[in-house]
């Protein structure tokens, strides 16, 4: 969450350089930032939900001596 902020509050500072290049997009659009936001932490939560899942089904004394 902390990345996530640091990256939202530095978006909005570097907005600021980029205005020239944002067509009929404000430059502090707030449905933009909450879409790139949820968007990052929708793949951000599945990127370890998938891996962890899969995890589950290993039997941990067998993965600990090969038979895995």
């Amino acid at each position: 969450m902390a990345s996530l902020a640091l990256g939202l509050g530095l978006a909005v500072v570097l907005g600021r350089f980029m205005e020239a290049l944002l067509f009929g997009v404000a430059t502090l659009n707030p449905e933009v930032f909450a879409g790139v936001a949820g968007v990052l932490a929708v793949a951000g939560l599945l990127a370890a939900w998938i891996p962890a899942r899969r995890a589950t089904t290993i039997d941990p004394a067998g993965a600990m001596s090969g038979r895995g």
